[in-house]
């Protein structure tokens, strides 16, 4: 089974960085494709005004921030392990973006990071994993770090 197509689903989080380090190691023995689909984490209502000025395209994008930095890490990793790839943004509710890129790609495998353990962070977060395996029908890789990786990061 070789695989040709990853889907990685980024957001924002430092718990990510699992995910990446999954995704291209599965990549390498095929040389597959990895997508990068940086979503913007769902806020609840009392919170959209904090979520437009941390979480929009121009923080992905800028060079002053933290996703920003995580954006530009990530490109790296890919590129120090010469593994072709390609950042996605998508607009609207989280799942939906992602909805749409599966629907939309031809992924053999999907790797996303665990959703953080505690209540409250998934409530400021968002919960994406869940939501995922309800509808998904490619494989999915949940990436959770280990116990000296949190250490350590």
């Amino acid at each position: 089974w070789p695989i040709h197509q990853i889907l990685l689903i980024i957001r924002g989080q430092e718990t990510d960085n699992v995910g990446v380090d999954w995704a291209v190691r599965l990549a390498q023995p095929s040389q597959a494709n990895v997508t990068v689909l940086a979503v913007v984490p769902h806020m609840p209502a009392t919170y959209d005004h904090v979520t437009r000025k941390q979480y929009g395209l121009a923080q992905w994008l800028a060079t002053d921030t933290a996703l920003g930095r995580q954006t530009r890490r990530i490109a790296q990793h890919l590129v120090n392990w010469d593994t072709r790839g390609t950042l996605r943004f998508r607009q609207g509710p989280a799942e939906t973006q992602i909805q749409r890129e599966v629907l939309e790609g031809n992924y053999d495998l999907i790797v996303i990071a665990a959703d953080p353990s505690s209540w409250w962070s998934r409530r400021l977060s968002g919960e994406l994993v869940t939501p995922l395996l309800r509808w998904v029908d490619q494989p999915v890789l949940v990436a959770k770090p280990t116990i000296s990786q949190g250490r350590r990061r």
